[in-house]
């Protein structure tokens, strides 16, 4: 490993590089969840369900799912999905002829996951949550977690419910209910809601940190994963020049000077909707050739992905060094089943 070896783009390998381009709201739900354990988990602790052992019982989310409890919920016309992803799980509460583009509820909830009643628990404490959920075809995601440390899993759980249930997330609030619960004051931007005190989170709650820088800093954790080799070498120069010309230089899919660097290479941008899925397309300028489809499964671009606009740049960064020849077009195929 030669370390004298660097490079103008090495500077995005370090975390200061991308500093305020975590999730905006993210401090915000840090601090939901820190209080939340605190003030708001001691009043969902039940026994009522502990010594049940009838029902359908999940390992995957330690979930006893009790008929008696689903029910009432089933009848008001909503769907009951109860599951988890890393070390939260979440209860989504989605009305059976839900919009393609609801009001979306996030609720921060704190409980006991290692209790196999925690799911019926906190279905009983937000009761009223699915009255409103049925009246206004909202849906309702009840982010929930046992600790009080914050995770930025939110976002990932956010694309998983937009693909599951063909959503979008264009009207989407944070419920600030633990604020006054804790005796905190609410923001200046906080609005009710059906009672409830909410901000708004629409395209603020995903992160516009480098993907591939993301991806190295899980592998730093893998012994087998060189970091700094990686990062002296051109390799890792070809990483950071994808990353700074693409993620590190545009926000958003819409920012000219994006459009501009396209029509440098010969390219235009257009998004199309085929079968459910959008399907954003760097086209040859007049290309009318078979497209070289570069698949991506639901959640590949894990963070990045639709409906937020940000999720292109993190592509093309990526696929930079893809040859188009003749009129061929790349077309980059997402799992956002949009309607």
């Amino acid at each position: 490993m030669n370390t004298q070896y660097t490079y103008l783009e090495m500077f995005l390998w370090e975390q200061d590089a991308w500093v305020d381009r975590d999730s905006e709201i993210r401090p915000m739900l840090d601090l939901l969840t820190k209080l939340g354990h605190t003030f708001l988990r001691p009043r969902t602790l039940s026994q009522k369900y502990v010594n049940r052992t009838d029902g359908v019982y999940d390992a995957k989310s330690n979930v006893l799912r009790l008929p008696e409890v689903i029910a009432p919920w089933e009848e008001m016309g909503l769907l009951v999905h109860i599951t988890s992803m890393g070390f939260v799980c979440w209860i989504a509460l989605v009305p059976k002829d839900v919009s393609a583009d609801p009001e979306l509820l996030f609720v921060p909830h704190s409980c006991d996951l290692k209790s196999r009643g925690w799911a019926m628990q906190t279905l009983d404490y937000y009761a009223k949550y699915g009255k409103i959920a049925a009246e206004r075809k909202a849906v309702i995601l009840l982010y929930c977690q046992g600790g009080e440390q914050g995770s930025g899993i939110f976002m990932d759980i956010l694309l998983e419910l937009s693909a599951i249930f063909h959503i979008g997330l264009s009207h989407l609030m944070l419920d600030l209910s633990i604020l006054p619960l804790a005796g905190e004051a609410l923001p200046q931007e906080a609005f009710s809601w059906n009672g409830i005190p909410v901000m708004d989170m629409t395209n603020r709650w995903h992160s516009r940190v480098g993907h591939q820088y993301i991806c190295s800093e899980i592998n730093r954790h893998n012994p087998e994963f060189d970091f700094q080799r990686m990062k002296h070498s051109t390799l890792g120069r070809e990483i950071a020049k994808s990353m700074y010309d693409y993620e590190y230089s545009y926000k958003t899919t819409n920012d000219p000077e994006l459009s501009h660097a396209l029509d440098a290479r010969g390219l235009t941008y257009g998004e199309h909707f085929c079968q459910g899925g959008e399907v954003p397309d760097p086209d040859p300028q007049g290309g009318s050739g078979e497209a070289a489809a570069a698949d991506l499964h639901e959640g590949s671009a894990q963070r990045h992905a639709l409906p937020e606009p940000d999720w292109v740049p993190v592509l093309l960064g990526i696929y930079r060094n893809c040859r188009l020849r003749g009129d061929d077009a790349a077309v980059f195929r997402h799992g956002n089943p949009g309607r």
